[in-house]
Order: C-alpha cells, then structure tokens, then sequence
C-alpha cells in the first residue's frame, strides 16, 4: 500500500533525515539509509528492504512487504543529502552482527 506525505515535518521523515546524518542514530534504530534509484533496485533484491521513499514521478519494483511512501520533489529535497537528489530514498535493517570465526583452508 502506498503512503503520502506533504510534509517536511511528518516525523517518519525527520527520522530518516536524521539516520542520513547520524550514525548513533542508525545503530540505534537498526537501520541504514541510502540514496539513489539504482540502490533501491539492487536493495529491493539483496538487501532487508525497510522503507522507500519516493518523489512524484518515480517509480521502483519493490517487494510486496515494503512500506512504500510518496513526497513530492520539494520535500523531497529537504531531507535528501544529495544536491540534486534522484527522487529516492530508502531504509534497510542493519544486518545482525556476528564473530568472525576462520575456518580451515581460510587465506587471511
């Protein structure tokens, strides 16, 4: 199902803002966020696929269970990093950290 939001306050956004500018913010929340279309395709395959938020106009095959949310392009803008933003951003979980164990015929 997918979401609109017209505000640059909505508080889902300042929560993205801030895990865009904040890496205490991001392993708080247990989730990264990135920038870019192609990203967002290559995440939507690979990656634990949390949020996309997307400017009016485009578009992305995303899986079924992702919350999708549409902005138009001026508060898209707000809360992209990037100075010429490409109209999408997304949230993916942080993977589970685990030990490193080497195991035999491993070349360090």
């Amino acid at each position: 199902m997918e979401e609109r939001i017209t505000s640059r306050k909505n508080p889902l956004l300042q929560q993205v803002k801030k895990l865009l500018t904040s890496r205490k913010e991001r392993e708080e929340a247990g989730l990264y966020a990135a920038d870019g279309t192609k990203l967002l395709q290559e995440a939507a395959k690979y990656a634990d696929l949390h949020t996309a938020i997307l400017s009016d106009g485009v578009e992305a095959v995303l899986p079924a269970h992702v919350r999708l949310i549409r902005v138009p392009g001026d508060v898209m803008e707000s809360i992209s990093p990037m100075r010429s933003p490409q109209g999408a951003l997304f949230l993916c979980r942080l993977p589970e950290k685990s030990a490193f164990v080497p195991q035999k015929g491993m070349l360090l």
